[in-house]
């Protein structure tokens, strides 16, 4: 479970690269710069299990990073799930890097992509920036490939995936900064 739960997932999400099965691939995205970040230990992670940021309510922490904390959580106008990058509290009172969050929320907004995540909301609560993006449930590259390599044909889908929400991100003018295995979801 411990191992679940520490899948680094950056900002803005849980995004990640789909399998070409049609519907599957919107559930699999590419994830996006604001969802890339590295994994830290949950307990350092502030949110609790039922806290409210507006209309979501905190469900579980997904991963944390160096820009801040990505949990799953309840639209509760809608009622579908989403996942919430939370700014770190260190960093939330730098002007310099809550103008980075929001340029990131900007230039995120403008992809549309079947495999990048889609930013649904931005918000502040009690002076807490916050992202909410798609949640995509699965596993991440980095996972899966534990358990061996890939199958040739899987590995060209999951490259041409990859490499065609790059492109996609690149004629915006957007740079992933963080693209590993374990920011890919399948």
């Amino acid at each position: 479970l411990m191992k679940r739960l520490e899948v680094g997932l950056n900002a803005g999400s849980a995004a990640g690269v789909g399998t070409g099965d049609g519907q599957g691939d919107r559930r699999h995205r590419l994830q996006s710069t604001t969802l890339a970040c590295t994994v830290q230990y949950l307990n350092t992670m502030p949110l609790h299990e039922g806290t409210r940021l507006g209309p979501y309510e905190i469900a579980a922490p997904i991963g944390a990073g160096g820009m801040g904390e990505v949990y799953r959580a309840r639209d509760t106008r809608l009622n579908r799930t989403v996942a919430i990058k939370v700014l770190a509290r260190d960093l939330g009172g730098r002007p310099e890097v809550l103008q980075r969050f929001e340029r990131e929320a900007r230039a995120v907004s403008t992809l549309n992509h079947p495999n990048i995540c889609t930013l649904h909301d931005v918000g502040s609560e009690n002076g807490t920036p916050y992202l909410v993006m798609e949640y995509v449930e699965g596993e991440t590259l980095a996972e899966r490939l534990t358990r061996g390599p890939l199958p040739l044909a899987d590995a060209w889908r999951v490259a041409i995936q990859i490499g065609e929400a790059l492109d996609q991100a690149h004629r915006r003018g957007i740079v992933h900064r963080d693209l590993k295995p374990g920011n890919v979801m399948l």
